[in-house]
């Protein structure tokens, strides 16, 4: 990266490290963890890009998120295991623009949640790639920090973060 570090995330399996560079590069890199090499590296998106999250159960894809953006990618590796490729599908967000700071991923990989500025958490379908469902209850100062976890009942729950230092958790996007 030509200087600013985004964000950082490992796969599930810890071999990989996936980096995003700030507004001067914008680009997303795959690390080689035990060689500390770069694998591959794309530009992440005409907008910045501010956050990216690898799925819980695979080490080949990563969702990405930032100003107007949510991609969710795939990363091959080639048979001899030098390089590889990274493609994204774009995620369709109908009439939504957001700047997406946070992202959480639920413990099966069918669901993505996503933190904006403006304080609102919308759920996105890995499976399709779409836009799901938006949480009612909207954070004061935007949200800073997401975390999913599996409650009681087995639905999905979250753990927010927002601007202003209110910690909430939203069961099934109800607001506890």
């Amino acid at each position: 990266h030509k200087g600013l570090i985004q964000d950082l995330a490992f796969s599930p399996c810890d071999t990989l490290l996936a980096s995003l560079g700030g507004p001067d590069d914008n680009n997303l890199v795959v690390w080689e963890v035990a060689r500390g090499v770069a694998v591959r590296g794309e530009l992440a998106g005409g907008n910045t890009v501010l956050t990216c999250a690898w799925f819980n159960n695979t080490s080949t894809h990563i969702v990405t998120g930032g100003k107007y953006t949510l991609r969710i990618w795939e990363f091959t590796t080639n048979e001899d295991g030098v390089g590889g490729r990274l493609t994204f599908e774009e995620v369709v967000l109908g009439q939504i623009k957001r700047v997406f700071r946070a992202i959480a991923i639920d413990d099966q990989d069918v669901f993505c949640y996503c933190g904006s500025d403006s304080g609102d958490v919308i759920r996105i379908s890995l499976v399709s790639a779409r836009f799901s469902l938006a949480c009612r209850q909207r954070f004061e100062c935007g949200i800073k920090s997401l975390a999913c976890f599996r409650g009681d009942m087995g639905a999905n729950n979250l753990l927010v973060g927002s601007g202003n230092g209110d910690l909430a958790m939203i069961r099934d996007f109800d607001i506890i």
